[in-house]
């Protein structure tokens, strides 16, 4: 036979040459290149390793530096503290003392000296002069506060309006341990800082600057860039420093842009108790200068190293490569079909072994290719039958015909006598037949079916894996195997099972028979082994195309159920249309829903249905616990009887046995759940035993949640229905009485305050004798007058204030004060009011109270209502006021206590309240309307503070309210409390 292609023409260069020189020479490359490369990198860490231990030593030095001499600005501070404290506040000492800080140490620009409450007694600035008139009070500046406290202060840096940073420092001015007499402050000029930045050298072309806490320039060796402000919070190791404040660099000389647009090696070092930072940064160009000369120098070496081994690569590779391009011409003349030519080579090594295997290859080749065309013959008839299965496959999803088709196509191939197709059924755990071919088909009416695990066809469907018998008369393995050896009394000899998988699983098996023995050969297994995956794929094809139509069934039927329950409120009417389709997909004899009464917990019918109309009646009312409903019902969990006949735990729970006596054999419960509880129940009967698939179950518990969904909106919405009713008749009652409520206080302004004012006038001019003299009686009679009238008076303001309250119109009059000045007008009124002596007053107020900040008129107006409450409730005895500090919760805690009637229990929570009287206060011996103590907790309450109240009938009753130090800052503290007032400006 010719060949079909014509030989390519001889090549007098081989290839392989020219690859073993290019391969020479790419890896003789690689291995320079990854030299010089390893070197460069090497080189180049190491320099960055110097230059990071470089920068790290000097930014550490500058910034220990800074930290020291900011150090000594403060103790020097701290000097002059000293001796201010020799003199008093404001003396001319304390101002020479100043002067001469001021001229000693021309950082500081200003020294400012305040007393013990904060107002500057001594101002002295480089930049202006202040008057006696000018100085102010800066008890609320922060650095006031930390120096009274007898910490230094030391601000963040600030710049004035020429562009220059300072910082403020203070110190408290120490009289003697533990007391303080004031604080001093001083601005400090930063431009000092700009000498020692500017002289720090470590490179060529370094840079240092001093960036603060916001990442502002402090010093630089070019002032300009401090005077305009910059803002470097954008240079990457800036903002690792401003990310850790108080952590040294983790990455000195880390690489990044500069503040000039060239890329930087740069280190950071935090400056010690100042939250300051020195960055030195140096341009990656000029510290790694030497490198770039080096690495010409090794560009030039690897040159000339690439040219030295070319020379001697392609030496080696003519060396190499001759017998190599014989062997060659040897392969040439074989492919033009001259299969008797041999080459010759005697190079001693594995090339002469190479020539001797190809000569004996030339000898088997001209010896198998007489058979290569019935062998390429035989193999397109196994793709043809393989092709063929597969057509088969494809072209439809009905299994039985296709599996027909594809056994007919096995018999026909292979030549058995008979084949067959056995696939599993899960449930049995049997093979059963399910198409079969071959001249004798009644060989197939007694094994119909196998057991999965028994036998030779059980075997391979357990293990997956195929047996072939040659011939089961001489094959000890199927004795061993086979349990009725069927086989060979029928008169098989071939006896051959292969599995059929899908996705690593076995569905089922082909059994082939001869009557005589045969061999299969290793192509013949092949193509049958390829010919059951085909059968798989087919298999797994239909299971599929049944599942997903049944799952598309499941999921209609849901769709409907859940749009049925969302489309009513109704719920009697929605049970009985889900009811209805859940009977259109399961086909149950009976289905009934129970539901659970919410007082009693019983289980009722609220939907049913039969195909036996007359089987519902035997409905009954089921106890949370009782029977199978009962026991569904309690624990949430489903249960199933297939065949109650036959099911000991159905005879166990059931005590009625309605099901058995009905003639029915399927029980099924399942709970109904709305929100994690079991609110009823779904009862299913059938009159044969049945079996509930997986899918089914879910599907019923799907469905049982959408009936629990349609219960609770029915009862949602009659719940919110009635609970609209009653809303909107408390909303009008609610409405009447505040309109009630608002009458009556415009009556009371209108028509009680002016006609007052008009008596309690014409009251005093009477008793000044504008109309006359009076006669003593008459004076006496004049002044009672005027009593009660101011007492009528004061409950008229009373209901007014609360009107403003509840309107929201009060308003707070911040002011810092001392508490002392407080306690000295209430003592003004508590003497007036006690002129007659009937009550002992006692005072315990602690010197050096701290200055409260909120309003003073509503904190005297909340003692004098609390004093006076207690005079009027106290006959005779003692009250007493007492005042202390809280530092530990920023508070001042005030107490009135008496010895008074006191109050019941029952009282104490209502006394706040508006309008509320004790009962003793209704006899006439003591008056009033209620309002006093209700306004004074609502006074409390816009000014941040608490009241609390401590009684005993016939002991006495207390009375003890806080407020904060400062209302602002307990506004901050408290800024995510609803506040029901604005806060003043």
């Amino acid at each position: 036979m010719e060949w079909k292609r014509a030989a390519p023409p001889f090549r007098s260069h081989g290839g392989i040459r020219y690859r073993l020189l290019w391969m020479g020479l790419l890896f003789l490359g690689v291995a320079l290149l990854i030299n010089t490369v390893a070197g460069s990198l090497y080189t180049r860490r190491q320099i960055k390793r110097a230059a990071a231990q470089l920068q790290t030593e000097v930014a550490s030095k500058v910034a220990n530096q800074i930290a020291d001499i900011m150090s000594r600005k403060t103790e020097r501070l701290m000097d002059l503290a000293v001796a201010l404290s020799l003199y008093d506040p404001g003396a001319d000492g304390q101002r020479l003392l100043t002067l001469l800080m001021l001229k000693n140490d021309r950082a500081f620009t200003e020294i400012a000296v305040l007393d013990r409450f904060g107002r500057e007694v001594i101002n002295i600035s480089e930049r202006r002069v202040y008057l006696d008139n000018e100085l102010s009070n800066r008890s609320i500046e922060e650095y006031f506060r930390q120096g009274i406290k007898g910490e230094s202060y030391l601000s963040p840096v600030y710049t004035t309006d020429k562009a220059e940073p300072y910082v403020k420092m203070a110190v408290p001015i120490m009289e003697g341990p533990g007391r303080i007499s004031g604080v001093v402050v001083a601005e400090v000029n930063l431009t000092f800082l700009w000498q020692i930045i500017g002289d720090v050298k470590f490179s060529e072309a370094g840079n240092t600057y001093l960036v603060d806490g916001q990442g502002n320039l402090i010093a630089h060796a070019d002032p300009s860039l401090v005077l305009r402000r910059t803002n470097l919070h954008d240079h990457f190791k800036v903002r690792e420093f401003l990310a850790r404040p108080a952590q040294k660099d983790a990455n000195p000389a880390e690489e990044g842009m500069g503040l000039m647009g060239r890329l930087v090696l740069s280190t950071y070092a935090p400056v010690r108790g100042l939250g300051w930072a020195v960055v030195l940064t140096e341009p990656v160009d000029v510290a790694l200068a030497d490198l770039s000369v080096m690495e010409r120098y090794a560009v030039l070496l690897l040159f000339v190293g690439v040219m030295v081994g070319s020379l001697l690569i392609i030496w080696v590779s003519n060396k190499i490569t001759a017998p190599i391009r014989e062997l060659h011409r040897g392969v040439e003349v074989i492919r033009q079909g001259k299969l008797d030519h041999r080459v010759d080579i005697a190079t001693g090594d594995e090339i002469e072994q190479l020539a001797k295997e190809f000569n004996e290859m030339a000898s088997e080749l001209k010896n198998s290719y007489s058979m290569l065309e019935q062998r390429v013959e035989q193999r397109a008839g196994d793709l043809a039958a393989l092709y063929d299965v597969t057509t088969a496959v494809n072209q439809s999803l009905d299994l039985a015909p296709v599996l027909q088709q594809v056994i007919q196509k096995v018999t026909a191939v292979f030549r058995f006598d008979a084949s067959g197709v056995f696939l599993f059924d899960p449930q049995t755990k049997e093979l059963f037949l399910r198409a079969a071919s071959g001249s004798s088909p009644d060989f197939w009416r007694s094994p119909s079916r196998y057991r999965f695990g028994h036998g030779v066809a059980g075997r391979v469907a357990e293990t997956g894996e195929a047996i072939a018998f040659e011939d089961i008369t001489r094959d000890a393995r199927y004795q061993e195997f086979s349990r009725t050896h069927e086989a060979e009394r029928a008169g098989i000899r071939f006896f051959a099972v292969f599995p059929i998988t899908t996705k690593l699983e076995t569905v089922g098996i082909v059994v082939c028979l001869c009557h005589e023995a045969r061999r299969l050969t290793e192509d013949e297994s092949r193509l049958l082994a390829s010919m059951c995956d085909q059968i798989g794929v087919a298999v797994e094809k239909a299971n599929l195309f049944e599942q997903t139509s049944k799952r598309a069934t499941e999921i209609a039927t849901l769709y409907d159920v859940t749009k049925t329950v969302n489309q009513s409120l109704d719920l009697d009417s929605t049970l009985q249309e889900v009811i209805k389709k859940f009977n259109e997909i399961f086909v149950f004899n009976s289905t009934r829903i129970f539901l659970s009464d919410p007082q009693t917990g019983e289980q009722r019918v609220h939907a049913s249905y039969s195909t036996d109309p007359a089987g519902c009646q035997t409905a009954r009312v089921f106890h949370r616990g009782e029977g199978i409903i009962g026991r569904v019902a309690e624990t949430g969990e489903p249960i199933i009887f297939e065949d109650v006949r036959t099911d000991a735990t159905y005879r166990q729970l059931s005590s009625s046995k309605n099901t058995q006596r009905a003639g029915k054999a399927f029980l099924a419960v399942f709970p109904i759940m709305a929100k994690f509880k079991t609110i009823g129940t779904i009862l299913c009967n059938g009159a044969e035993p049945r079996h509930l698939a997986l899918s089914e179950i879910q599907l019923i518990a799907s469905m049982a949640g959408q009936i629990g969904v349609a219960v609770e909106n029915a009862r949602l919405y009659s719940e919110m229905k009635q609970k609209s009713i009653e809303l909107e008749k408390a909303n009008q009652d609610m409405e009447a009485a505040s309109r009630a409520k608002r009458d009556f206080l415009a009556a009371m302004s209108h028509e009680l305050r002016t006609p007052l004012n008009v008596i309690i006038g014409n009251a005093d001019l009477c008793k000044d004798g504008f109309f006359g003299g009076l006669t003593g009686k008459q004076r006496d009679a004049m002044e009672k007058v005027l009593r009660y009238s101011r007492i009528l008076l004061k409950l008229i303001n009373d209901v007014l204030t609360l009107t403003k309250i509840e309107a929201k119109k009060m308003s707070l009059d911040l002011t810092t004060f001392e508490v002392d000045e407080v306690i000295e007008q209430v003592q003004n009124f508590v003497e007036q009011l006690n002129h007659g002596g009937g009550v002992k007053i006692s005072w315990k107020v602690p010197a050096k109270l701290p200055p409260l900040s909120t309003d003073a008129l509503k904190l005297e107006e909340i003692l004098q209502n609390l004093i006076g409450n207690a005079y009027k409730f106290t006959p005779s005895g003692t009250i007493e006021i007492r005042v202390r500090d809280l530092p530990s919760e920023h508070r001042i805690e005030f107490v009135v206590a008496d010895t008074g009637i006191g109050i019941k229990p029952d009282n104490l929570d209502k006394i706040f309240d508006e309008f509320h009287q004790l009962e003793e206060a209704h006899t006439g011996q003591y008056s009033g309307v209620g309002l006093g103590l209700s306004i004074i907790k609502k006074y409390l309450e816009l000014m941040l503070g608490d009241i609390r109240v401590e009684s005993e009938p016939g002991v006495g009753t207390t009375f003890t309210f806080t407020l904060p130090y400062s209302f602002s800052e307990a506004v901050v503290a408290h800024a995510e409390m609803p506040l029901d007032f604005e806060l003043p400006s």
